[in-house]
């Protein structure tokens, strides 16, 4: 068993590629830092990972060798001044998510499989008075140990 800890940096380095962020703009657990990240960068995106549980699956068809992780995501995506402009990019964003794991559904060789199970709709917010587009989604990824 591999744990926890490397698959959440797996899925890191895949949100990482997929959205053409550098490590500050894809945090894991850590809204603050996240955002200094993006204001400090001028970023118009940035996702936040966060643990959700993890389950033993021990009913057939799985023996007891197996563990289920849930992680929520999220994606955050700046206003820059056009709310038209904000659909489109919370739209592209969106499409990205669809395409978190293809290609590689086993995180590298690192889960037996991994998958984005659902994504929630954009809920506008503000940090800071700034604002922000929340796109949160879940994934669940199996590890065989």
């Amino acid at each position: 068993m591999i744990g926890y800890e490397v698959i959440e940096n797996a899925v890191q380095a895949r949100a990482m590629a997929v959205f053409q962020l550098d490590e500050t703009l894809v945090q894991l657990g850590n809204i603050d830092a996240l955002f200094d990240a993006m204001q400090t960068a001028g970023a118009p995106v940035g996702v936040l990972l966060e643990y959700a549980g993890g389950d033993r699956l021990k009913a057939a068809p799985y023996n007891g060798r197996t563990w289920a992780w849930h992680m929520n995501v999220y994606v955050l995506v700046r206003y820059q001044g056009d709310s038209d402009q904000i659909e489109i990019d919370a739209r592209k964003n969106i499409d990205k998510i669809t395409t978190l794991v293809d290609g590689s559904h086993t995180l590298g060789g690192t889960a037996a499989v991994a998958w984005v199970e659902d994504i929630d709709q954009p809920v506008p917010s503000t940090i800071n008075d700034i604002p922000f587009y929340w796109i949160p989604f879940s994934m669940l990824i199996l590890e065989k140990m």
